[in-house]
């Protein structure tokens, strides 16, 4: 039997889109490429270095990354990966999705809601 991830592109991320609950000997991992003029047409294509294919988002070193299969963590070693996969496949979901170039700043917009601190003056208080 054979094993299959599926990773897709989302605003220049790669993400993944389904994955297997259970890693077989013989694992393929697969990336899905929509087609630009009909969404209903893509094409596959065999990943055969996950660290080759994902490690050009994280970094522009050339250092050899560690890349989950599940969640797209990478490590600096095969032995800190291992130990992350025992409780990775425990946890389901714990891929991060970062936020779009346009989506990338945090505001606060309910200033109604904000609470008053009190100002402190230095020597206004003694112990």
């Amino acid at each position: 039997m054979v094993s299959i991830n599926v990773y897709g592109i989302e605003n220049k991320q790669v993400l993944p889109l389904r994955l297997i609950d259970d890693k077989k000997e013989k694992h393929v991992n697969l990336l899905y490429l929509q087609d630009s003029h009909n969404d209903n047409f893509g094409h596959f294509a065999c990943t055969k270095n996950l660290s080759r294919l994902v490690s050009s988002q994280i970094t522009r070193k050339k250092n050899k990354k560690f890349f989950c299969d599940r969640c797209l963590h990478y490590f600096g070693s095969c032995e800190k990966l291992q130990l992350h996969e025992v409780d990775c496949q425990k946890i389901n979901d714990c891929a991060i999705r970062l936020p779009s170039e346009d989506d990338k700043w945090l505001e606060f917009g309910n200033h109604c809601n904000k609470e008053r601190v009190p100002l402190r003056r230095p020597g206004m208080y003694s112990t």
